[in-house]
């Protein structure tokens, strides 16, 4: 075990009832009864992140560090100004929206021009957890899209939870900040020192150096571990917590001593089958909202299970009232890979044959010797409109890819050689070496951006464009 020092050590009746609502800052969006419809105001703006000891330059939306909170079915106005002088592509993920306002310039959605005003209409979506976040393309930059400061996570409605029971709850979105190239060896280098370097450390053949992003702080819940603020709980509690995984390219692996996550839904849809886990892993882009008891008094460090992530700030505090001493850590003694989707699904024995098919491969290097990802077709067929589409998605390389399908839902069907069904997600992770077969059903004939939501892996080539057509050609 191990602990952080944490200066003041009594947790009074004042500090716990402060505590409540440390990570609770939700700005809400009421429905106006009379039209169906509420309006949202979103500011792009350039800001300072507070990390305590640290602070970081970056570009925000206007609702951090909190939780956007959006009435469910019901259309909302959305205005969203520019404050810099950079255009913008704002994403809502996991929502069904017309490409045109998706937030993505694969899919020719509109763009929020430097110190412009883009307006448009969402359509209704069903209660769950969302985000929404920049997708402007970084190509070699780490300052903008997804590694800036451009995401707040969404509860439409309840999140779909009416039928939970709990005390309360705590929205949890995780970041990395001030990123940076290095080598195998954590050396910082620029982009030119990079290109003839392959990405990430731990390459296949292990005999050539490579290269990878790193960063400085993390947070989670928009504020870093040596916070002297705690969550303070009391014991028999339970408290729902929604995790958005808002990083570029970093798995979220979180654990809490002494306790357990028991999941009740996955990127805003109810899971089939509710399980408890020890360890929640979420790959970039994916969500989980999950019911943890408090039935375990102490002080305890509800962090990310890498020592690395933790000492730069991914985690929270967590002290039940009455409790008198440091924050302590102790790493989970089972499984902190991807999440097996198999536990939170029904079995199933289809056998249907995939509709596409897709290899997940590093490519080799381009002609300036930068490094190369695809998805590579192996069967090719075009969707078709309101008919359900198989897609199997094989992953060749060592690294785990999570792999987000925009605009719409898809069901899992088969998970590592396994069938089943009734889970339904729009980012799965597909891991190493290992292959995943989704289905979805395409509800217009817009273009759908389907990529890894590793930034460094989608800026390399690890994306397509799947489009339905209205039927089938005689």
């Amino acid at each position: 075990m191990s602990s952080l020092t944490w200066k003041n050590r009594s947790v009074s009746r004042r500090q716990f009832m402060a505590g409540i609502g440390v990570v609770a800052c939700v700005h809400a969006i009421p429905a106006q009864a009379e039209s169906g419809t509420a309006s949202l105001n979103l500011h792009i703006e350039r800001g300072t992140m507070d990390l305590g000891r640290h602070s970081v330059e970056s570009t925000f939306y206007s609702v951090r560090p909190g939780v956007l909170k959006l009435p469910a079915n019901t259309a909302i106005s959305v205005r969203i100004d520019n404050r810099t002088s950079k255009s913008e592509y704002v994403h809502w993920h996991g929502f069904q929206v017309p490409a045109r306002y998706d937030g993505t310039c694969e899919e020719q959605s509109e763009a929020v021009e430097g110190h412009g005003t883009l307006q448009y209409t969402l359509p209704p979506q069903n209660p769950g957890l969302y985000y929404v976040h920049s997708h402007a393309m970084t190509m070699h930059s780490l300052q903008q899209g997804p590694y800036s400061g451009q995401f707040t996570p969404v509860l439409v409605g309840d999140g779909g939870m009416s039928d939970i029971a709990r005390d309360r709850e705590i929205v949890l979105a995780s970041h990395e900040w001030d990123a940076y190239y290095s080598d195998d060896e954590g050396v910082e280098k620029s982009v030119e020192q990079t290109h003839h370097l392959r990405i990430d450390a731990d390459d296949e053949e292990g005999n050539e150096s490579g290269w990878e992003i790193r960063y400085r702080h993390a947070t989670l819940g928009g504020k870093p571990l040596d916070e002297e603020t705690p969550v303070c709980v009391a014991a028999g509690e339970r408290i729902l917590f929604h995790i958005v995984n808002a990083s570029a390219t970093e798995p979220l692996v979180l654990h809490l001593p002494g306790h357990s996550f028991h999941i009740h839904a996955l990127d805003g849809d109810v899971v089939p089958v509710v399980a408890d886990i020890e360890v929640l892993y979420l790959g970039p882009g994916e969500r989980a909202s999950a019911i943890v008891v408090m039935n375990h008094p102490g002080t305890w460090i509800l962090g990310s299970v890498d020592d690395e992530a933790r000492a730069k700030g991914m985690g929270i505090v967590i002290a039940y009232q009455g409790h008198r001493r440091d924050p302590v850590w102790s790493a989970p003694a089972g499984h902190a890979g991807p999440l097996d989707y198999t536990r939170f699904s029904y079995q199933s024995s289809d056998q249907k044959q995939p509709d596409a098919e897709f290899l997940l491969e590093r490519k080799p290097r381009d002609r300036h010797g930068f490094e190369q990802w695809a998805m590579t077709m192996l069967k090719e067929s075009m969707p078709e409109l309101h008919r359900p589409y198989r897609i199997a998605l094989h992953n060749a390389s060592d690294e785990d890819h999570p792999m987000h399908l925009h605009r719409n839902r898809f069901e899992l069907k088969t998970y590592c050689g396994r069938g089943v069904s009734g889970l339904w997600k729009d980012t799965v992770v597909v891991p190493a070496l290992q292959s995943v077969e989704i289905e979805y059903t395409p509800y217009d004939t817009e273009p759908s951006f389907f990529h890894c939501h590793n930034q460094m892996h989608m800026d390399c080539g690890m994306a397509t464009i799947l489009q339905a057509t209205n039927g089938r050609k005689n």
